[in-house]
């Protein structure tokens, strides 16, 4: 079990297998979205409220033509 007070110390990163490496592709922010959204809804269900405090990290190919529209999401923290 993970205590309650450790979920501020701990994040999830999210990076699609066909946006690993040189060339790689980036999923659409929507897919991003969607993924980190389920992740999050999942995580809650399973340990509860605490996962609230738990960083959610797109890894996929960002880049600075990019990265705008991954920062603007309401569910990824960062990458």
């Amino acid at each position: 079990a993970v205590p309650a007070d450790a979920w501020d110390r701990m994040a999830v990163a999210y990076e699609p297998v066909w946006a690993v490496g040189e060339g790689a592709v980036p999923c659409e922010p929507n897919e991003a979205q969607r993924v980190h959204s389920a992740l999050r809804q999942w995580l809650k269900e399973k340990f509860g409220e605490n996962t609230s405090k738990c960083l959610f990290l797109y890894t996929g190919s960002v880049n600075e033509s990019n990265a705008e529209h991954y920062a603007a999401l309401p569910d990824v923290d960062g990458f």
